[in-house]
């Protein structure tokens, strides 16, 4: 009794399947209830919080975990306002039946203040009366979620119980979950408070069949909870890291020990609270003898009693127990989070009636008169509270939510690791705070299920490991992907690549399609064979050259060398040595400046070959007076002999010298890069980008066959001329060998793209340069070396 009631709404027995009446008798709401009277106790003794003479007293109403009681008892406190001195009822214990009173009080503006209903549903403007101390499922949904990205866990599932608590609970979790896009719930599912079995069944089958969900979200109050626990252990639902909501994890040890097959090493959020010393000394000494005889609370003190000692008042079997305190499984379940709850509750009610109290304007309708308070008085003085509470600061927001919320991260623990021993502990092994910087802070060592198989190690739960590099992710469902290999043109280089990337046109990807690699060169090594070869006969043909050279000039002054023309003989020794170079340079990877040079050089060389051959043949018939166009005349004569010959030569070749000029500069030769895709680069010289370069290869080309054919034609007619000063026979051989050689190159060239065209290049300058050395020079050498007697 006091001078103004404090109405409560607690449960003292589970509920029942008739609904008026109630079920088995439940421990947890004798706890609640004392927290309660031995709060208002010390608020009656604090002379500094009420005015002197006002008392708070206490009116506690079992309604039996069913909302259709909580409301009649609801109806009674509205019904009989002035009767009973209400200024606020405190309770009930979940979301649903907080609804249900909340709509019902507002309409006499009774405050209600609840220490565990925690549903979003309930900061909605509609309920304007509701305050609570705890927080409300949306920052414990954002706690969840920070535990699940701290882990690197992907792929959850979440099981709720079907009514506001769960539903909104979950909400806020899918919320979280669309927000921060860092994992994916593969399903939710719901289970009724009654009539609950087809569905439980179903999804702890569905739980069972899915085992890479590793890590599942339970979301419900403790009995739903408790029947879907146990159909996780028919089904022997084992290997799984349980996320659970404060309704649950605020339970005492037998809770998770019952239950130690399913949520061995689970993970939990418990509101943020500090134990009370005065309490705990008060609630060790409660006995029989002490409690039963309470004039208020003995009733359900008696039937504390009758179930802690089994025994019987009616049958006066409980005598030998009136000393006796409770055990300490028993006293677990006297004081927990929300019995912290309940006392700031409790005590926010005290500091909106000073408030009232004591305000300045006793004609303003929100202050209260001494002889009576109104509910609607302490309704707005709770908007305005302020203070340190067992759980924190105390202070309500316009929604009637705390301003800020904190929680402490519980991990089920088996006591011992000895078999004999199955007892379990809650252990605080981490924080989370809202206004923190991180949230979560875990401080603890966490021992997860160890039907894992590793009791230390954090459990994976990812719908698929992620993709390895040289693969892609396809999105297949939610949080769930196919890895693909690239294709054959492309790269990932790193694990979970959403996409391939194309390797450049110059590259090819690896084996594992990891890195893309330069594609091979076709063009011709020197450590090749067919290179070796080429490289040894150009060196030995102008070694020989070197050799005929030297032989030359040291019989310089004899008839078989002054036959020969000397001068014309040198230049031609020369240009053999350069198309031996040149043979040389058609096995070299081509660049700018080689490429530049090949072509033109290949046309002057060969023309100044075949002009020096030319003019040789020219002299031969002048020398034994046979009459050519090319030898009458004087001037004609005179550019055959000597050293004027160089002269003729020079003027024979300086058309092709003028159209190698203009070739370099109007259309020069490039390098061009000819790239089979994933298969090679070959790197060759492009003789002409346009027209005008054509037109110049095509002209020097058709001038040396010219020269050539005249060159064959009159080589041919000297060939009976006297043996012995005849260079006529040899010089048409030498012909036969360079068109021969023309006739292999030219239809590769134009036709052809490859290394084989660098070889045929390199193989028939090779030819024509062994055909004029053999042909021309191999004869003289014979006669002065083996027959000097007819030089």
């Amino acid at each position: 009794d006091g001078d103004v009631i404090v109405g409560a709404l607690l449960n003292f027995h589970l509920k029942s399947d008739d609904w008026n009446a109630c079920g088995e008798f439940h421990p947890s709401g004798v706890g609640f209830a004392e927290v309660l009277s031995f709060t208002i106790d010390k608020i009656n003794q604090e002379a500094h919080l009420l005015p002197k003479n006002i008392t708070l007293g206490y009116d506690i109403r079992d309604y039996c975990d069913n909302p259709m009681l909580a409301v009649k008892w609801a109806y009674d406190f509205v019904a009989n306002v002035s009767e009973n001195r209400i200024a606020a009822v405190i309770g009930p214990e979940d979301s649903n039946t907080a609804m249900m009173v909340a709509g019902l009080l507002q309409v006499e503006n009774i405050p209600l203040v609840s220490f565990a209903a925690s549903s979003e549903e309930l900061s909605s403007p509609i309920y304007r009366s509701f305050f609570r101390t705890i927080p409300p499922d949306h920052n414990q949904a954002k706690s969840i979620v920070d535990i699940i990205e701290y882990f690197n866990w992907s792929y959850v599932a979440a099981a709720a119980v079907d009514h506001s608590y769960g539903r909104y609970g979950m909400r806020a979790l899918e919320k979280e979950a669309e927000e921060r896009k860092t994992f994916c719930l593969a399903f939710t599912e719901y289970f009724t408070r009654t009539g609950y079995k087809n569905k439980v069944y179903d999804i702890v089958l569905r739980l069972k069949n899915n085992p890479n969900i590793k890590v599942v979200v339970l979301w419900s109050t403790e009995e739903p909870a408790r029947r879907f626990l146990q159909e996780a252990i028919r089904q022997n639902l084992e290997g799984r890291t349980f996320l659970i909501s404060e309704s649950l994890a605020t339970n005492e040890q037998e809770f998770f020990h019952k239950f130690s097959t399913v949520i061995d090493g689970c993970l939990g959020t418990v509101p943020y609270y500090r134990n009370n010393p005065d309490f705990d000394a008060h609630i060790k000494a409660a006995t029989p003898t002490n409690t039963v005889g309470n004039s208020y609370g003995g009733a359900w003190w008696k039937e504390f009693w009758e179930n802690e000692f089994n025994c019987s008042y009616d049958l006066k079997t409980c005598r030998k127990h009136e000393n006796d305190t409770m055990s300490g499984q028993t006293l677990d379940k006297m004081f927990s989070a929300f019995s912290a709850k309940l006392i700031d509750a409790v005590r926010a009610v005290a500091y909106a009636l000073e408030g009232a109290y004591r305000c300045p304007n006793q004609r303003d309708r929100f202050c209260a008169n001494p002889k009576h308070v109104k509910p609607v008085q302490v309704l707005n003085q709770l908007r305005s509270v302020s203070f340190e509470g067992f759980s924190g600061k105390i202070q309500f927001d316009k929604n009637g939510d705390p301003h800020a919320s904190s929680y402490q991260i519980i991990n089920a623990q088996k006591v011992s690791a000895d078999r004999m021993d199955s007892s379990y502990e809650k252990v605080f092994v981490g924080k989370w705070d809202q206004l923190g910087s991180p949230r979560l802070v875990i401080t603890g060592t966490i021992r997860w299920n160890a039907r894992n198989g590793n009791a230390t190690q954090t459990p994976d739960s990812v719908c698929n490991h992620k993709c390895p590099a040289g693969t892609m992710q396809t999105a297949t469902k939610s949080c769930c992907w196919q890895c693909l290999e690239c294709p054959h043109t492309s790269i990932s280089t790193t694990e979970g690549s959403p996409n391939c990337t194309m390797c450049p046109i110059k590259q090819y990807p690896n084996v594992n399609r990891t890195v893309c690699i330069d594609l091979p060169l076709e063009n011709l090594d020197w450590t090749s064979l067919v290179s070796a070869s080429m490289l040894a006969l150009a060196i030995t043909g102008l070694i020989m050259t070197i050799t005929v050279f030297l032989t030359y000039l040291r019989f310089w002054s004899t008839p078989i060398v002054k036959a020969s023309c000397r001068e014309l003989t040198c230049i031609l020794i020369f240009s053999i040595s350069a198309c031996y170079v040149l043979a040389m340079l058609y096995l070299l990877p081509p660049s700018e400046w080689l490429c530049m040079a090949l072509p033109p050089l290949r046309y002057v060389g060969y023309s100044v070959c075949i002009s020096v051959l030319f003019l040789k043949t020219a002299r031969i018939f002048q020398a034994f007076q046979i009459s050519t166009s090319c030898t009458r005349g004087n001037l004609g004569k005179q550019l055959l002999q000597g050293k004027y010959s160089v002269a003729a030569v020079a003027l024979v070749n300086i058309f092709q010298g003028c159209l190698a000029s203009m070739w370099l500069v109007i259309d020069p030769p490039t390098v061009y890069e000819d790239i089979k895709p994933q298969r090679s680069i070959f790197i060759l010289c492009k003789p002409y980008q346009q027209t005008a370069g054509y037109a110049f290869l095509m002209t020097m080309l058709l001038y040396l066959i010219l020269l050539a054919g005249l060159s064959t034609f009159y080589a041919y007619k000297a060939r009976k001329i006297p043996e012995n000063f005849n260079e006529a026979r040899g010089i048409v051989f030498a012909l036969y060998i360079l068109i021969l050689s023309w006739i292999v190159y030219y239809p590769v060239h134009f036709a052809l793209d490859g290394w084989y065209v660098s070889v045929v290049s390199s193989a028939s300058t090779l030819l024509s340069s062994y055909g004029l050395l053999i042909c021309i020079f191999f004869p003289k050498i014979y006669v002065i070396f083996w027959h000097p007697e007819r030089n």
